[in-house]
Formats: structure tokens, C-alpha cells, sequence
């Protein structure tokens, strides 16, 4: 299998090519992809350090580490007119 992931904003896109594949003497019930090509797009929930991703694949699983992105600062927004509770 050719595959190949690319990060976009908050998206992870997952592309590849799936070859056909002898199946004698088996029997499948149900089968996603029998051959040709294959695009997924999974939304991510948090802005990821797409330079530091990593990918690894063996035995039939794709591992995919998206490191969270760092260095985000929280800012406190003050709120402006009406009367404050005590004052």
C-alpha cells in the first residue's frame, strides 16, 4: 500500500493507493476498500505541531503522533459597561 498523510489547518488527510490482492481461499464478509485510491479526512480537535508529527506503520496499523501546539497564550478579556455585584 502507497500511503501518504499531510496536515492542512485542523484537518489530518490520509491518501494513498490500496493494490489489489490475492484472496484465495478466503472469505470476507465485508471489505471497505477492495483496490484503487483512498482519501479520508479526519478534524482534528486542537491546533497540532504539524513539524513535529510523526508516523509509523507496521503489521497493518498506521500510528500517527500529533503533538499538541505550544506557546498559545491565554488572555483574559475584561468586560466593559454595567454595574459590578458589591460596588
Amino acid at each position: 500500500e502507497s500511503v501518504s498523510l499531510e496536515v492542512a489547518g485542523r484537518e489530518l488527510v490520509v491518501t494513498g493507493e490500496r493494490a489489489i490482492q490475492e484472496t484465495e481461499g478466503r472469505v470476507y464478509q465485508q471489505v471497505e476498500i477492495e483496490a484503487g485510491t483512498f482519501r479520508r479526512v479526519i478534524e482534528l480537535g486542537a491546533d497540532v505541531a504539524a513539524e513535529r508529527a510523526q508516523a509509523s506503520y507496521d503489521e497493518g496499523i498506521l500510528r500517527v503522533e500529533l503533538p499538541l501546539q505550544t506557546g498559545q497564550v491565554t488572555t483574559r478579556v475584561p468586560i466593559e459597561g454595567g454595574e459590578r455585584d458589591g460596588d
